[in-house]
């Protein structure tokens, strides 16, 4: 048994390891270049500008700039889902993500967007101008993380000599210092000395090739020129594009460590260019990072790809609804027909129906994963794309059922189980290590446009890998018990829940401290199980030590790298060493809690939580009566469910949007369960023999 358990350890073990080299090999690239500045740097703001239709003839200044030097699209977003030029420009000027005035919701799909606050304008002073009411805004202005320090770019740039100069609409407020004062303003985009400060902000009504192409022609020497779509304003919610041209900057795609997205900037990374002028002297960022390039030799690809990203992400993003009504209402049919058919012909389940249920649950579990994989096909390219991803996407989860169920593994009570759950764990897991670039375009995915995560593990996939994981577990873990391999069980749990919770907490791939603070927990307690220990009070507060100790320890090994490489875990130790500052937590709960009373839909959270912990926490209840028969047929995997449960409710109280966790948990949980409950029935040689009593006259002649 030991050896045939090392055997199968090793074998899972290589696969997964040759797997992740593979798409090692396949996604090299060549190594990024830093973007660095020998003259000035000038700004220029386009709100709206996108890639969307640019070319030699429509946009030859663009084009130009695109051709020789980094593309990217720029994420807008601030705190709220619409973005608009205020706070556009007074996140650039403090660094981090912030907001002023009335903030402005999602556009509904088909309509306008709602109006963005008028333009805050300084008063004139001399050369300059200053913001009257900045020190009220500095005291009262929400942050993502810690209390925006409004002004911090150009207070710094001045505290070593560079002055900014803001010319026109909007960018007074990123060029304002800390006390509210624009060393040189004026309204007026025509005319703008370039040469008065070594920084030039310039804030134009919104996209103007001819303006670019007069500017190109008079930039002093050396000068990095910087094009940006800036915010959202008057269109709905976008990628905007990004294009930086200068001396020392490479053709290609633009990065940051803020996003590890190749392409794909934020706001903040801006504000970490300017700031990159100043060398080490610069000041680190809770958010942004400078931009970087990666080199390439292509003079079109860039804006293509660039152009293609923001295409599929803007498709995917209005098929989530849709998608999740046919999948919901799908489910909820397949289901009314299968009851149909057990009332038809009850009582009991014949073999037919428990296979229909075993395909419709396999079929509903392979689901998610199936939106994941379809990103590596070019489903934006196609005419009618929204109906290729659906059709992509139905047609892989019913490839990945068929092998769940036709596999070898299929002649075991719980082998569909446990592929399904590995498959979609496994899939996961290898795209997080490898940067989250599936995850990025999935419609269960980050949604960068909307979100506030660009890598690492999204709360919606969290739910699915930590459910998984832990399903996968316990089905294993139930198998060695039942062949009374007690210490193999509790070991698999114990490999299965470290493997899992360092992928998900290491701060290069999952970067998730409050899903590694529930995962801790919940395989504990199933680990705790296995063993056939007790769960008491004094071990469950020693676990939950335990994982706050683990979480912090990362954060902290995060902090000691370089400001350029930390994940927002070590952020949030540099806020709590350097300035004692615990903001983030208390905007997680914030978070939270708006999520959850922004829809009636989101307060049925709570009430599905509670019923999944009193069906299981309660088995001889109402609820928990109808899984009785199930849990005496697979006796662990009822602890594998409870363990679960455990991890959606530290999920949902530890994670910004931690509401998507419980729900998305049950989206997996539920199909698996229904797999495992309908499983016997699908090979002919897992069914038992029917018994019958012989007649009595054959019975007497024998």
């Amino acid at each position: 048994m030991i050896r045939r358990w090392l055997l199968a350890v090793a074998v899972v073990v290589l696969g997964i390891g040759a797997a992740s080299a593979t798409i090692t090999w396949l996604s090299a690239r060549p190594a990024v270049q830093p973007i660095t500045q020998p003259g000035r740097l000038v700004i220029v703001s386009m709100p709206t500008l996108t890639f969307e239709g640019a070319n030699s003839h429509t946009t030859p200044a663009l084009w130009a700039m695109a051709r020789t030097g980094a593309v990217a699209v720029l994420t807008t977003r601030n705190l709220s889902a619409h973005s608009c030029s205020n706070q556009s420009w007074l996140t650039f000027g403090a660094g981090s993500r912030t907001t002023i005035g009335q903030p402005v919701g999602e556009t509904p799909t088909g309509q306008q967007p709602g109006a963005c606050s008028a333009e805050l304008q300084p008063v004139q002073d001399g050369t300059g101008a200053y913001f009257p009411n900045w020190s009220t805004w500095r005291a009262s202005a929400p942050g993502s993380n810690n209390t925006p320090d409004l002004g911090l770019v150009a207070s710094s740039l001045e505290a070593h000599g560079q002055c900014m100069m803001a010319a026109g609409k909007y960018v007074a407020l990123g060029a304002a210092d800390r006390t509210g004062r624009i060393a040189h303003y004026q309204r007026s985009v025509d005319d703008v000395s370039l040469t008065t400060c070594p920084v030039t902000l310039i804030g134009l009504d919104g996209p103007d090739d001819r303006y670019l192409s007069q500017l190109l022609a008079r930039l002093p020497a050396k000068t990095t020129l910087v094009v940006t779509g800036a915010a959202d304003d008057t269109t709905p919610e976008s990628l905007r594009a990004v294009t930086i041209i200068g001396p020392h900057v490479r053709h290609g795609l633009a990065t940051s460590a803020s996003t590890r997205q190749i392409g794909l900037l934020q706001t903040t990374d801006l504000s970490a260019l300017a700031l990159s002028r100043l060398g080490s002297a610069a000041p680190s960022l809770p958010e942004g990072r400078a931009p970087v390039v990666q080199p390439t030799g292509s003079p079109t690809a860039p804006v293509v790809r660039v152009e293609q990203f923001t295409k599929a992400l803007q498709i995917e993003h209005a098929f989530v609804l849709p998608f999740f009504v046919c999948y919901l209402g799908g489910t909820a049919v397949a289901c009314a027909v299968g009851g149909l058919w057990w009332w038809l012909r009850r009582p009991g389940f014949s073999r037919g129906l428990r296979r229909y249920f075993a395909g419709v649950a396999a079929l509903v579990a392979a689901t998610p994963v199936a939106t994941i994989l379809v990103g590596f096909l070019p489903w934006w390219r196609a005419d009618q794309p929204r109906v290729v991803l659906g059709m992509f996407t139905f047609a892989g989860a019913v490839f990945i059922a068929a092998t769940a169920l036709l596999g070898p593994w299929g002649r075991h009570r719980r082998g569909p189980l446990v592929f399904l759950a590995s498959f979609t764990l496994v899939v996961l897991g290898l795209d997080v290590v490898h940067g989250s670039a599936l995850q990025l375009t999935s419609i269960t995915g980050l949604q960068p446009v909307y979100g506030g995560r660009f890598y690492g593990m999204g709360n919606v996939a969290y739910a699915f890998y930590a459910t998984c994981a832990l399903l996968v577990a316990a089905a294993l873990a139930g198998a060695l018990l039942d062949r009374h391999a007690r210490v193999l069980a509790v070991l698999t749990v114990v490999l299965i829940g470290a493997a899992v919770v360092i992928v998900d907490g290491y701060p290069g791939w999952g970067a998730d401290g409050g899903g590694t603070a529930a995962l801790i927990p919940a395989f504990a307690y199933l680990a705790l199980n296995a063993a056939g220990r007790r769960v008491t009070w004094r071990r469950i507060l020693l676990i939950l030590a335990v994982s706050a100790v683990f979480v912090l320890g990362l954060a902290y090994l995060d902090y000691l790298r370089p400001v350029a490489d930390r994940s927002h875990l070590g952020d949030f130790m540099a806020g709590v060493i350097d300035d004692g500052s615990t903001g983030p937590l208390a905007r997680i709960w914030q978070a939270n809690w708006t999520m959850l009373i922004s829809s009636p839909i989101n307060l049925v959270v709570p009430v599905l939580l509670l019923l999944a912990i009193g069906a299981l926490g309660f088995p001889n209840s109402r609820l928990g009566r109808p899984l009785r028969p199930l849990f005496d047929q697979v006796p662990f995997y009822e602890r594998g469910l409870a363990a679960a449960a455990v991890c959606w409710l530290i999920g949902f109280l530890s994670n910004d949007s931690g509401t998507a966790i419980p729900p998305a948990g049950l989206l997996i949980a539920i199909p698996l369960t229904v797999l495992l409950a309908a499983s016997p029935a699908w090979r002919l040689d897992d069914v038992p023999p029917e018994v019958t009593t012989p007649e009595p006259q054959v019975a007497a002649q024998r």
